[in-house]
């Protein structure tokens, strides 16, 4: 097709056979990308010569007043920053401040039911700077339904970098994360929340390191990034901060809910492609199962949904798109010929 500028833009379409009472078309395939997760709390520290504070525009709340002690939050660029921008939050364990920003649900409010309906993830792309002195206390914490999930960034006497989490408030698990060389890079780390047995697992850099049921500890919902404990002191660069509410299987292609997009997903997806009825497949959300949620499966096709993959030879050949043409005929056809209610 020749659009107003003179160039060619082309056009996604499916050749459909001739058959009985329908005359030979072309159907347009409305492709939709993958339902991302609903977020409810954002940072980026952008790609400028500045980063701003995440309580400017970002709606995180500062534990202390940033005017009066501005040295806690500051951006950071060039080697401060690992060639990156970033907003580096500082605790040298000696004014009891703690530094830290907050997000809260509240009780009622449709998000909480939604995060304990659906789970959430909670992560962080951030460069661990220095320990400072006494313990661990840069990270991530949350405190969902009166227990506490927190990981906090250090370095060992070998200069590894490692992550701390807290099984309850005197035991810790500890995990070596990244070599001393390569302490000094930005990483992801990630709390997520599985609603369905009540854990969060922790993971860096998109690989799961462990999973815990978090401990007791009565408090509003809130999720906190920076110095999360009271003790202890670091300095971290973070580059972005995500806290979403985590989509549902159907949303990620998995139509079966066997936390696996796989061919079995694609089955259901054919067999009731069309129905507004049996909406297992409807991936999108739009009341039907459609050749959007195709798409929505085949980006997500090999995944698990804790997010690794599955091994390349266990993975099937993906059905080809253009063999859609007869399904939708097919799905028209029955649908249109189911009597009315």
């Amino acid at each position: 097709m020749k659009v107003g500028n003179g160039r060619w833009q082309p056009t996604i379409c499916l050749a459909i056979p001739s058959l009985t009472g329908l005359a030979a078309s072309l159907i347009l395939l409305a492709l939709s990308l993958p339902a991302q997760a609903e977020i409810l709390g954002l940072y980026s520290a952008g790609d400028g010569s500045v980063a701003f504070s995440p309580s400017r525009d970002w709606g995180w709340i500062p534990s202390w007043n940033e005017i009066a002690y501005p040295a806690l939050g500051q951006s950071v660029t060039g080697d401060a920053g690992g060639g990156r921008t970033a907003w580096q939050i500082t605790d040298q364990g000696n004014n009891g401040l703690d530094p830290n920003y907050s997000l809260t649900l509240f009780e009622g409010s449709p998000n909480l039911a939604n995060a304990r309906e659906r789970g959430w993830s909670f992560s962080t792309t951030a460069q661990f700077v220095d320990t400072m002195s006494g313990s661990a206390n840069q990270g991530l914490s949350a405190y969902f339904d009166d227990q506490l999930y927190q990981v906090m960034i250090d370095l060992d006497t070998a200069g590894q970098l490692r992550g701390n989490v807290y099984l309850s408030p005197i035991e810790t698990a500890t995990f070596v994360l990244a070599s001393a060389e390569q302490r000094n890079e930005y990483h992801d780390y990630e709390l997520r929340y599985d609603s369905a047995n009540q854990q969060a697992s922790f993971y860096f850099d998109d690989h799961r390191i462990t999973s815990w049921p978090g401990y007791a500890d009565q408090h509003e919902t809130i999720f906190r990034f920076g110095s999360v404990t009271a003790s202890g002191a670091g300095q971290m660069n973070y580059r972005e901060v995500n806290m979403s509410i985590i989509p549902t299987p159907a949303e990620q292609g998995d139509f079966n809910s066997d936390g696996t997009v796989d061919l079995a997903d694609y089955t259901v997806w054919r067999d009731t492609l069309g129905s507004r009825t049996l909406t297992n497949a409807d991936g999108n959300g739009n009341g039907r199962v459609d050749s959007g949620d195709y798409v929505i499966w085949r980006n997500n096709y090999g995944r698990l949904l804790d997010g690794n993959s599955i091994e390349a030879s266990n993975i099937a050949a993906v059905p080809e798109l253009r063999s859609l043409s007869l399904l939708l005929v097919g799905a028209t056809l029955l649908f249109a010929s189911r009597p009315k209610r």
